[in-house]
Parts: structure tokens; C-alpha cells; sequence
């Protein structure tokens, strides 16, 4: 409103001139229809959807709602006249879901040969949920996969219910959800009754729910095997790569692509008040049956079916890239986590032969890398054991890819999906060996625009951590390291590259950094009285106040050191000489 200040009063003039002239009469009253561009731009700004934190940096998994307000003045301001259609067209779809569909492809096909409404898109979301070949070819798995479903949702009105003692005369809300209950439970017994039914038992066949029931799983299922068909011809062929990016090609103002496994609406929507609704809404009850898997349940499935939704992980890129489009930043929420890793590897245009060098070219722009996030990556599962080594080198080739690229400026990296916490460190290992071993996937060298870096629960050998280290760039502004462990050597020797490659550095502002449960070398050497012991039964403890041990005060003083801090001393050199004093 303040640019429609500035231009009334920047107007008035001219339009006091005309009212003192002969034609009053036909003046007409200036409108908001004649403002300028820019500054109805900057009135309809008012009204677009938000996908950005308050940093700047866009929400790689915002979801765009139809029945927002502020979506739907964007929709009726198209409507007033062509003018405002022609600014506001640019507001309208800020963000694109892509799911595995030709349906979806032809919505994106549509949205983007509009080209003020492709020019307004900034981020497009790849949803790589997957209806599994194993489960659409097979009856009694896909009846088991739902029935699975549904039994989450009942346990989940037993939860509600849980502390409801006099049931008869409970509050209404409660009883509802009780009697949801029973009806989640007539849904499963119906599921069984279709697979163990005897000639002449007409108990079941009497019941009309139950044939009801009977009779949705048979055509959900129906619908579920034609969806697969649609999604296998779509990812064997290549062909939901090249008419994204196709699409993607038109988008120009596009940022960022995300990647993760979880359909539009995932069953969590009905864990709370809303464990009822599948109960009473049979269309809703359909269109769970239908939804394809997320990339846990997938992975849950024995054996694991191949997962073909993680070569979009690669193939997009590529297919991007060779349409002239540049990606700037790029989120990973979904990654093989068990098997399939071999998913990840490029293979030449044949699809015959692997072709890692089609990567790097790909992610030669990417400015911001985000993995970890979202998606399956979210939950951890139980894991006993590290990849084997021809598993690990697919994941690490990819990362290798992925953070080749010179113009790297930000760079996020959470792999505790992959840590081992099953069971307690055998003898002779340490919380170090059971974090995901990242390797030398920093190996390309310099990156000279780096700003920002966080990696969370990735070990290197020190050689290797030096090596990353030596190649930070001089506008460093932030650097967090959590649960980072050193396979071999020590830390001290590498504080002293930190520091020295910070001090080094020409930002406008000072690097923030923080180190916080570093493994290995002296952090796995500190004695037992460097740790304080806490008992949190204890009825006097004060859980408000954070007790710091020597452990947490390490951590700070390697931060003030690393940070630049006169006249202070390496303080794992001075605590490594003590602990050799102690042993001597």
C-alpha cells in the first residue's frame, strides 16, 4: 500500500490540471486498474504463498494448499481483468508436486505452457512414493500391506481411548472413536474373510458390511495394479524424466528440485481427531487403499523389492541439465537406505553400462545441497551393520557427484538414518564406528564459494578431514559439525588447519562455528572423571539447568580456538600432554 501512496501522490499534480480544464465533466476516476506494474506487483505480493523461512532459504517440503486463503485471492484476482491475470498469473504456483503419474505429468505439461504462471514456479517436489511390482502382482501382500494400515489407525483409537474407564458412559467424542474402532476391526476381519473362506459358510457373505468391505479391497486393488503399470512404464522407460524436465525447461525462474517419498496425503493425517474419518468416508478409506508405498514400508517388505523411483535421484538432473537448465539447489529427503543401492548409479544412454561421469556436469551449478531431511530419511530403522563396500561406493560416488560442483555456497548433510544402534559398541569399537563412514567424498578439492556447511553423523579418517578442511573457502561464514568422528588419528592437528584456514578467510563477518559430540581420537581417550555423572532420578535435579561436564567444555574451548580467539592454545594439544602425563 505504501507504492500506492507514493504514486497517487506522485499523480496528484497532473490530476489537479486536468480538473481545472474544460473537460471535467469526462474525467474519469482513477481506479486501481491504473496503477503501473510495479507497484501492483508489489500490492499482489501481499497475497502469494510463503514458501521461504524467515532466513531466506525456500521450505524444500512446503505443501501448497487449494483452499488456502491466500491461494485462492491469487485465483480471483486472475479474474477481475486480463491486466491483473497478467500479474498475478506469476503468483499462482509458486511450488509443483510431481508425483510418479502420467496424470500428474500432463497437470505440470498444462500449468507450464502458460508462461507467466511457469515463470512465477520456484520449486518443484518429486514425490517418489512407489507401488511396488511384488505387492500389485501378489493379492495376499497387498491385503496385508492395507490391513496393516488400517490396524495402525485402530491402535491409534486405543490410544485416545486408553484412559476411558466408564466406556458406557463416555464423552461423545470418545465413543465415537470406540466405535470407529470396532469398525476397523470389521474392516480387517472382512480382508481375512475373502482369503479364508470355505464352501458354504455364509457367515461373512450375510453380513452386508462386510461385503461392503470385500468389495472396496477388490477394486482398490484393482485400481492399485493399474496405477503400478502406469509407474513401471513411466521409470523403466525413462520417459517421467524427460517430460519433467521438459517441463522443468519452461519453469524460468525455477530454484530449487526436492526429492522425498511421501504421498500428498500420508495416514498421519488421520493420528489424532481425525481416527474416524476412514471409519465413517468410504471414499476416503478408497483413496488410502490406492496410495503407493513410502520407501520405509517398501524397505520393511521381505525380500525388498526393487526400488526404481531412486534413479529419478540421477536421472532427473541429467535430463535437466541436458535441456539448458541450469539447477541451482537441490534437497535429497529419500535415499536407499538397505538395498538398491546400485539404483543410484548412472548408466549410459544405451542403459547398459555405468556412467558416472554424466553426474558432475549435471550438478555443476548447484549453489545449495541438502540431504537428510525429509522423507524416509526422517525415521531410522534398526541397522546392525554398515553397508558392504560395493553398496558404499555407490552412495559415496554419488556424494562425491553431488558435492563436486564449484559453485557450492551451502551444504547440509544428516545421514543418521545410517548410523548403527543396534546394540551397544562391540570391544574395541567406539560411538565412532558406528556412524555411516562418509569417506573421501570431498575429495574434488577447493570450493570456493562455500558460506555455509553442517554434516551430522559422518566419520572420515583424519586424512581425509584435513583434506575437506584445507579446501573450505575463505567466505566461510558457518561450519557445524555433530557426531562427526575421526576413523584414525586425531583431532588436535585437525583444529589447527581449522583455525588456520578460518583466520585466513577475507568474509565481511566472522565464521560461526560449533562443534557439539565429536568422536574419536582424544574425544574416545578422556577418563572417566571428565564426564560428570548425572542421575536425572535424582528428585533434586534441575532439569532446567544444563549441567556442563569437561566433555561439552572441550567442545567450547575447541570452538573459541577453531573461531580465531587470541592467545589461546590448541586444547587438545595441552589435554593430550596431560593424559600422557597421567598415564606416565
Amino acid at each position: 500500500m505504501v507504492g500506492v501512496r507514493i504514486f497517487c501522490k506522485q499523480q496528484r499534480p497532473a490530476l489537479q490540471a486536468r480538473t481545472m480544464g474544460p473537460s471535467q465533466n469526462n474525467i474519469r476516476r482513477l481506479s486501481i486498474v491504473d496503477l503501473p506494474e510495479d507497484v501492483l506487483r508489489e500490492i499482489f505480493d501481499y497475497f502469494k504463498e510463503d514458501i521461504y523461512y524467515p532466513r531466506g532459504e525456500i521450505n524444500y517440503y512446503h505443501r501448497l494448499d487449494a483452499d488456502d486463503g491466500d491461494f485462492k485471492n491469487v485465483q480471483n484476482l486472475r479474474l477481475v481483468c486480463r491486466y491483473f491475470s497478467k500479474i498475478a498469473s506469476s503468483l499462482l504456483v509458486p511450488v509443483v508436486r510431481a508425483n510418479i503419474s502420467s496424470e500428474s505429468l500432463l497437470r505440470i505439461d498444462g500449468l507450464t505452457n502458460n508462461p507467466r504462471i511457469a515463470a512465477g514456479v520456484r520449486l518443484v517436489q518429486v514425490v517418489l512414493a512407489y507401488r511396488p511390482k511384488e505387492v500389485a502382482e501378489t493379492f495376499s501382500l497387498y491385503r496385508k500391506l492395507q490391513s496393516k494400515k488400517v490396524e495402525e489407525v485402530a491402535d491409534r483409537c486405543d490410544y485416545y481411548t486408553e484412559f476411558a474407564r466408564d466406556r458406557e458412559n463416555a464423552p461423545d467424542h470418545i465413543r465415537k472413536i470406540l466405535n470407529a474402532r470396532k469398525e476397523y476391526y470389521k474392516i480387517m476381519s472382512a480382508w481375512d474373510g475373502l482369503l479364508n473362506q470355505k464352501k458354504g459358510d455364509d457367515g461373512i457373505q450375510a453380513n452386508r458390511e462386510y461385503l461392503k468391505y470385500k468389495e472396496v479391497l477388490n477394486k482398490c486393488y484393482d485400481e492399485y495394479r493399474y496405477k503400478h503399470e502406469d509407474q513401471y512404464r513411466l521409470l523403466t522407460d525413462g520417459s517421467f524424466a524427460e517430460t519433467l524436465a521438459a517441463s522443468i525447461s519452461r519453469m524460468t525462474s525455477l530454484r530449487a528440485v526436492s526429492f522425498f517419498d511421501h504421498e500428498d496425503r500420508p495416514l498421519d493425517e488421520f493420528f489424532d481427531e481425525g481416527v474416524t474419518i476412514l471409519a465413517n468416508d468410504t471414499d476416503r478409506l478408497r483413496e488410502i487403499l490406492v496410495m503407493p508405498q513410502d520407501w520405509i514400508a517398501i524397505e520393511d517388505m521381505k525380500p525388498i523389492p526393487k526400488l526404481l523411483p531412486a534413479k529419478l535421484l540421477w536421472e532427473l538432473p541429467v535430463a535437466i541439465h541436458e535441456r539448458g537448465k541450469q539447477l541451482r539447489e537441490i534437497a535429497i529427503g529419500s535415499l536407499p537406505t538397505r538395498s538398491n543401492f546400485n539404483t543410484l548409479c548412472p548408466v549410459n544412454r544405451h542403459g547398459t553400462q555405468p556412467a558416472w561421469d554424466r553426474l558432475p556436469a549435471a550438478f555443476q551449478y548447484i549453489q545449495k545441497v541438502g540431504v537428510g531431511r525429509g522423507g524416509n530419511m526422517r525415521r531410522q530403522t534398526i541397522r546392525r551393520e554398515h553397508l558392504l563396500a560395493k553398496e558404499q561406493a555407490h552412495m559415496n560416488n554419488y556424494f562425491t557427484a553431488l558435492l563436486s560442483g564449484p559453485c557450492l555456497e551451502l551444504i547440509d548433510i544428516d545421514l543418521y538414518v545410517m548410523h548403527l544402534n543396534f546394540g551397544l559398541p562391540q570391544s574395541g569399537t567406539s560411538a565412532k564406528d558406528m556412524i555411516y563412514r562418509f569417506g573421501s567424498v570431498f575429495s574434488s578439492g577447493l570450493r570456493p564459494q562455500l558460506r555455509s556447511i553442517a554434516l551430522c553423523h559422518v566419520s572420515f579418517r583424519e586424512r581425509e578431514l584435513e583434506q575437506l578442511f584445507s579446501g573450505l573457502s575463505g567466505k566461510l561464514e558457518y561450519m557445524y559439525l555433530y557426531d562427526v568422528g575421526v576413523l584414525d588419528g586425531g583431532w588436535a592437528h585437525l583444529l589447527d588447519v581449522l583455525r588456520e584456514k578460518l583466520l585466513s578467510g577475507h568474509s565481511h563477518k566472522k565464521c560461526s562455528v560449533e562443534l557439539t559430540s565429536l568422536c574419536g581420537g582424544i574425544f574416545d581417550s578422556l577418563p572417566d572423571d571428565h564426564v560428570d555423572d548425572i542421575d536425572i532420578f535424582d528428585e533434586d535435579y534441575d532439569f532446567s539447568h544444563v549441567i556442563k561436564s569437561e566433555k561439552t567444555k572441550l567442545h567450547r574451548d575447541a570452538e573459541k580456538y577453531v573461531s580465531g580467539t587470541e592467545g589461546m592454545v590448541n586444547p587438545l594439544t595441552k589435554l593430550e600432554a596431560k593424559l600422557e602425563y597421567t598415564c606416565n
